[in-house]
């Protein structure tokens, strides 16, 4: 037993050592970033682009989607070489399951590549579930900066407490049959119709 708890320490250690190292190398010379610096998500020959499709289908500038996709690519490698789970923002995360539908790119152009399996694991739900993503977002924010020298645009990597807000409540939607605005513009909306309604009450018994 002891032999087995000594093993097992010293591959930890080695495990450790590596990250250690790796951390220690500048990251722009690093093979592994190279791979994936390099890949091209956008092909010529498509009507649709990558790109395009996340822009669309999150509603976002199509030059916001170029922005997540390089700090998409910046996820993928803090995943590489962290050593510690990571958890990325709702944009990252919007990128990287577009990446999986496009399984031949992920798991031959980019996973084969890789020292390690890149999974996506959902949340199992409920609160210790919740705390444990957080923490997780909280390493990864820190890692970014330890790694990329500068801390993560905040339009892509929210803080902690936006990132984790309670009450999210994400949904698709044909926005081709629906009208979407915010909850303050529909507010606003709902109390000058009720004025109005009470006007137009007030003129017809007056």
């Amino acid at each position: 037993m002891a032999v087995v708890v000594e093993v097992a320490a010293a591959v930890a250690a080695e495990v450790v050592a590596v990250v250690d190292n790796r951390r220690s190398v500048d990251y722009s010379k690093d093979p592994i970033w190279l791979k994936i610096k390099s890949l091209e998500f956008d092909y010529k020959d498509v009507s649709l682009t990558f790109s395009e499709r996340l822009a669309s289908e999150n509603r976002w500038a199509h030059w916001y989607a170029l922005d997540v996709i390089e700090e998409y690519k910046k996820f993928l490698y803090i995943m590489a070489v962290s050593g510690h789970p990571v958890t990325p923002s709702v944009e990252i995360d919007q990128a990287w399951h577009l990446h999986l539908i496009y399984s031949r790119h992920y798991w031959e152009d980019f996973a084969s590549f890789m020292p390690f399996k890149p999974h996506h694991g959902p949340t199992k739900g409920g609160s210790e579930e919740n705390k444990k993503y957080n923490d997780w977002y909280s390493k990864t924010l820190e890692s970014y900066v330890s790694i990329f020298g500068t801390n993560a645009p905040v339009n892509i990597w929210p803080e902690p407490n936006i990132r984790f807000r309670s009450n999210q409540l994400w949904q698709w939607i044909d926005a081709s049959k629906y009208f979407i605005i915010s909850r303050s513009a529909g507010l606003i909306l709902f109390v000058m119709v009720m004025l109005i309604s009470f006007m137009f009450i007030f003129l017809l018994i007056s």
